[in-house]
C-alpha cells in the first residue's frame, strides 16, 4: 500500500510531462510566418533611423524600448501572432541578423527563428534538425534548418 501511495503520484507527475513534452515537439512549418518578415522590416528601419544597433526584449520588456514606443502595438500583435518571447536584433552598418525566441514549454529544449542576411549562423546548419537530433552522439547540441525563404532559419539547442 506504501509503494502504491508513492508511485501514483509518480506516474502522474511523469505522464504529464510526456504529455507537455510530446504536444510541444511537433514539427515547425518550412515556411516563415510573413509577420515575422514584417518585424524585420520594422525593427531594420527603426534601427537605421535612429542609429540603434541593438535591440534585445522580451514581451514584458518591450514597453521599455523608447524607440519602439510607436510601433508597440503592432510589435506586441506580432509578437504574440509568432508566439515569440524574445527579440534580439543586430543591425551594423547595412547588415542585420535577428534571433526570435519561440515561447512553448520544451523539455531541455529551446526553439528560436533567426534571419540571417548572409546565411550565417553560430549554430551546425543541417538539412533536419529532426533527423540530426537522431543521429546526435554529443551532450548537447545547435542546430539550424533553413527554412523555404530566402535568410530564415529554424533553430534548436538544448544547452
Amino acid at each position: 500500500m506504501k509503494l502504491i501511495k508513492i508511485l501514483v503520484p509518480f506516474v502522474i507527475v511523469l505522464t504529464g510531462l510526456l504529455y507537455f513534452y510530446t504536444s510541444n515537439n511537433t514539427a515547425i512549418e518550412k515556411d516563415i510566418n510573413p509577420k515575422a518578415e514584417k518585424l524585420v522590416k520594422i525593427l531594420a528601419k527603426i534601427s537605421g533611423e535612429q542609429k540603434i544597433e541593438l535591440f534585445n526584449f522580451t514581451k514584458t520588456t518591450l514597453k521599455n524600448e523608447a524607440a519602439l514606443t510607436n510601433n508597440f502595438d503592432e510589435i506586441t500583435q506580432i509578437l504574440n501572432a509568432l508566439d515569440v518571447k524574445r527579440v534580439i536584433f543586430l543591425k551594423s552598418g547595412d547588415y542585420f541578423k535577428g534571433t526570435f525566441i519561440i515561447d512553448s514549454f520544451n523539455l531541455g529544449s529551446s526553439w528560436y527563428f533567426v534571419y540571417s542576411e548572409d546565411g550565417y549562423t553560430e549554430e551546425e546548419q543541417v538539412d533536419s534538425i529532426e533527423d540530426a537530433i537522431k543521429n546526435n552522439k554529443q551532450e548537447y547540441y545547435h542546430y539550424c534548418e533553413k527554412l523555404n525563404q530566402n535568410y530564415w532559419f529554424v533553430c534548436s539547442n538544448n544547452a
